[in-house]
């Protein structure tokens, strides 16, 4: 009897929360337009379904919205149709059978409501798209539903948490539509939610869900995002004082927020969004870590991985976060130029002033969405490299953090791991302040693992070293180098940059600016800086590339562009990546016969999207690989030919005797900026 009335129960509170959401999401916006969202969370209620429609249409009517949602409310009719007539509630419809009944009722509300009424050609495919959109979070609602009701979550975790995570970024947006005496409940949730997770999941939830809050609300209305973007910043640093207390997260999470929106573009909504994480930050210190905990259980978030995975993981955020401030102030400078353009015009001239307001506001959304894709490759990327830690070994990471206790050594974080070559790897991250000995260090981790270890590649910013330990690589690389410049008295407009990350990976950069001195070689030691530190930070060559033509592209209002080449190489593998962007053909020497690769794409900071190709070599033991900049032009292939039968024993060697020659053969009035790279590779095992 008690577990009926319990169930009874359950169900009433379901069945209003159910007409809870339907009701904010009828009354919230997507993109700019009436929200579709409802209709999905219609499709996914229980047995009570009819009451969320009924709260729905008495809302549309009161508020006059009735003839302005009108396919909204043809679509919300077919679906509970369908669920009546066929009584989907009581059999149980899957949820295959329920996504494809809202998109089903959508199409063919869209084909009713077009008879009568005649849509334009973007509001059809708005629909259609809003259609997708509802059927596929039907699907997710649904699949989220059963794995909790059974407590059988995902086999695959990334599954269970990109769904709900989708799901989160949809409630939010619906939620930031709704305003009570000028609180915008959806941030206020968003900052209470960032408080949550980054007290639970330290770095990674802090700044995870906060660039989540940013998507959901910039969903609901790009403006307001401008401002919400500081979460991620403020959750991951509020994750670093998590474990100090709930005041502690609470204070240094405003006064974090409040020193970026004085620092940043001060505008209407910077006072609402203080007010709103004021709030949100008493409703996050009103919840009991007995509420959050078994709400994190609830969902199936709970931590079952081994502790020392997290702390590796926060750590490894912190150089992810020093890569987004990079690019954290293009808005405030496009926003800051187009005000001073505007402020030059006469302003009696309301129709300029009311133009170029046009050209700042379709800025600013243009780089808000640029912004959001970043992280979202960021984010992929760091995913993609937790991904190859295929398998930690706890029993090694115990006893690595043991032996560094015992040494004295306090580590932020420390794990054991088997890449994806099945190659033990340790990492460990320590104070930057404090000096180590890496000989030492390494010796201690050889006689743990009972591997011969190579000495550490060390990766430093402002707060922490991170040491990365792995096995001595099959091959090792030989770089020579060579530049001149167009002018002997002006510097070389190109920069070389030699970027080892760990003892498998290691890059070779090569940046050359457009024009010659010193304006060419700002732009190109930006560039190839630029990806030094975001490749150590973790993030992937394609991001990295993306990031740089981002910045590029608003530097200045001037001209700046760079061409970019990039050799990448795994030397366990023996495997080498050549990304290109506007730079000149690159050249691999084996036994004496040459092979040219060939790219053709743009330079960096001319256009929006940027296309390049990535392109994979196998290598093998005496190959030379020459990087040159488009100064050396169409001499290059003919030069190097001729002088590749030659004995390469010295890479430096070869590379001056190489530009020697290109000094020769290029008349002096056609001199550009010239930079030969010559890498020699060499198998350690033979």
């Amino acid at each position: 009897m008690k577990r009926k009335e319990k169930t009874k129960k359950y169900l009433i509170a379901q069945s209003i929360i159910e007409s809870i959401l339907c009701l904010v999401s009828a009354n919230a916006t997507f993109i700019g337009d009436a929200s579709p969202l409802f209709l999905a969370f219609l499709a996914s209620s229980g047995n009570l379904f009819i009451l969320g429609y009924i709260s729905v249409m008495v809302l549309f009517f009161i508020t006059d919205a009735l003839s302005g949602n009108i396919f909204y409310i043809a679509g919300a009719t077919i679906i509970c149709g369908c669920k009546i007539l066929f009584m989907l509630d009581k059999k149980k419809a899957s949820k295959e059978a329920l996504s494809i009944l809202t998109l089903i009722s959508m199409l063919l509300s869209l084909f009713i409501v077009g008879i009568f009424y005649k849509l334009s050609a973007s509001e059809i495919i708005f629909r259609l798209f809003s259609s997708l959109i509802c059927s596929g979070i039907v699907y997710l609602i649904e699949l989220v539903k059963n794995k909790i009701e059974s407590r059988s979550f995902f086999s695959h975790r990334k599954t269970h948490i990109i769904s709900l995570a989708v799901l989160y970024v949809v409630i939010l947006s619906s939620l930031s539509s709704l305003s009570i005496w000028g609180i915008n409940i959806g941030r206020v949730i968003g900052v209470c939610v960032v408080l949550c997770a980054a007290g639970k999941y330290k770095h990674t939830g802090g700044a995870v869900v906060g660039a989540l809050s940013t998507c959901g609300i910039f969903l609901c209305n790009p403006q307001l995002s401008a401002n919400t973007m500081l979460m991620a910043t403020s959750g991951l640093i509020c994750g670093l004082v998590s474990s100090m207390g709930i005041l502690v997260s609470v204070l240094v999470f405003m006064i974090v927020t409040i020193l970026s929106l004085a620092v940043g573009h001060i505008n209407s909504d910077s006072f609402n969004m203080l007010k709103d994480c004021a709030i949100g930050c008493v409703l996050y210190s009103c919840i009991t870590q007995k509420a959050i905990n078994r709400t994190v259980n609830f969902l199936g978030l709970k931590v079952k991985s081994v502790e020392s995975v997290g702390e590796t993981t926060s750590s490894g955020l912190i150089f992810v976060s020093s890569a987004i401030s990079e690019i954290k102030n293009q808005i405030n400078e496009i926003s800051d130029t187009i005000k001073k353009k505007t402020k030059q015009m006469n302003s009696k001239s309301e129709n300029r002033y009311t133009y170029s307001e046009n050209i700042r506001t379709e800025m600013l959304r243009e780089s808000l969405t640029e912004q959001l894709s970043t992280m979202e490759n960021i984010l992929n990327d760091m995913s993609a490299r937790i991904i190859g830690m295929s398998r930690v070994d706890t029993e090694f990471s115990e006893k690595l953090r043991d032996e560094l206790r015992n040494n004295g050594i306090n580590d932020y974080g420390s794990c054991v791991y088997y890449d994806e070559s099945e190659n033990l790897t340790a990492e460990i991250y320590l104070p930057s302040d404090k000096k180590t000995d890496l000989v030492g260090l390494t010796l201690i981790v050889s006689e743990i693992l009972s591997t011969e270890m190579d000495i550490p590649s060390v990766i430093t910013n402002d707060k922490i070293t991170k040491l990365t330990f792995s096995p001595k690589p099959e091959y090792e690389l030989r770089v020579g180098i060579w530049q001149s410049s167009a002018n002997d008295i002006k510097s070389c407009g190109d920069t070389i940059g030699i970027v080892p990350v760990s003892a498998r990976e290691e890059y070779v950069v090569l940046s050359d600016g457009m024009g010659t001195g010193k304006r060419a070689k700002l732009d190109s030691m930006f560039a190839s800086s630029l990806v030094s530190k975001l490749v150590k930070a973790g993030i992937s060559c394609a991001t990295s590339v993306r990031i740089i033509n981002s910045v590029l592209r608003t530097k200045g209002w001037e001209e700046s562009f760079a061409t970019l080449d990039i050799a990448k190489f795994d030397l366990y593998k023996g495997v080498c990546n050549f990304i290109k962007a506007g730079a000149a053909s690159s050249f691999i020497l084996r036994d004496g016969v040459v092979n040219e690769i060939v790219v053709e794409s743009m330079p960096l900071g001319i256009i929006n999207e940027i296309h390049f190709e990535d392109r994979q070599y196998k290598l093998f033991d005496g190959d030379v690989i020459i990087l040159a900049s488009d100064g050396i032009g169409e001499y290059a292939k003919k030069i190097i030919s001729e002088s590749s039968s030659e004995n390469i024993r010295s890479s430096d060697k070869f590379a001056r005797s190489l530009g020697s020659k290109f000094f020769e053969i290029i008349p002096e009035n056609r001199r550009d900026d010239m930079s030969i790279i010559v890498i020699k590779v060499l198998c350690t095992s033979i």
